[in-house]
């Protein structure tokens, strides 16, 4: 008997697989086995092959991102809420220890030339974001930025170490961490003068 899958529940089984496996790894027989789908079928709901499913689990991703991460950003809490909000989201998504990240899938190998600019872009956005939230917070914008990059690095780093050790609470003892040490008064002031900032 042939698996029956709707779209919605294929572009579900596509993330887990391109999130494991990166882009150059998902070839169409692990996809095939990790959905039951022979390869006309998966050619049926997507003609253009790997690149068009590689391309609807990067919707997929932006469309969590705008339910979870845009919804937080649009919402009346403090700055200091949405960016510890934004940490919460990350230990959301990141569940597995072998679990790639963004960038890992889709800035590597074939995937840069086809969706290098378009994560570029969204990383660019993110970092503005989270320099924006900690100036808010009463953090110089120099600092804010400076720190904002240095978040990205750490937790990047952070799922890639997780994944070496085989051990999430690598990833999430950084994500757990990087709040209060991103709103740490900048050398020279103190906390009193930091909130009289916000």
């Amino acid at each position: 008997m042939k698996t029956q899958l709707s779209k919605d529940a294929l572009i579900g089984k596509l993330v887990d697989v391109v999130y494991d496996y990166g882009y150059d790894g998902t070839t169409l027989s692990v996809i095939s086995e990790a959905t039951g789908l022979g390869k006309a079928s998966l050619y049926h709901h997507f003609p253009g092959g790997k690149e068009e499913m590689a391309a609807a689990v990067l919707a997929h991703s932006d469309r969590w991102g705008e339910a979870r991460i845009g919804a937080l950003l649009a919402g009346g809490l403090p700055a200091e809420q949405k960016l510890r909000g934004l940490f919460q989201a990350l230990e959301e998504v990141h569940t597995r220890s072998h679990q790639l990240t963004l960038m890992n899938v889709f800035t590597y190998g074939a995937a840069r030339q086809v969706f290098g600019a378009q994560v570029r872009s969204r990383v660019r956005a993110g970092l503005e974001v989270m320099a924006g939230l900690l100036h808010a917070c009463g953090i110089p914008s120099p600092t804010a930025e400076a720190r904002a990059l240095d978040a990205y690095i750490q937790i990047e780093g952070a799922m890639v170490l997780a994944r070496t050790l085989d051990d999430l609470e690598v990833f999430r003892a950084v994500v757990r961490r990087l709040p209060d040490a991103l709103l740490a008064p900048p050398s020279g002031l103190t906390i009193d003068q930091l909130a009289a900032r916000r």
